[in-house]
């Protein structure tokens, strides 16, 4: 991973492109969002549409 696991998920909550990769909620319990539970987040390790980036920059969730 490229990110701090909060980086994530504030860009997953930013993201209108988020798509969770399956659900293995229990108990009705869903995961939290985050780019690591996202369809779009290939090999763990970056966004195959290339919007991780993006919103990081434009939110300045780097700083």
């Amino acid at each position: 991973m490229r990110s701090t696991e909060k980086i994530y998920e504030e860009v997953a909550q930013r993201c209108s492109a988020y798509v969770p990769d399956g659900c293995t909620c229990k108990n009705n319990v869903k995961e939290k969002v985050s780019c690591v539970t996202c369809k779009h987040f290939v090999d763990g390790a970056y966004c195959d549409i290339d919007l991780y980036d993006q919103i990081v920059a434009n939110h300045k969730l780097d700083q």
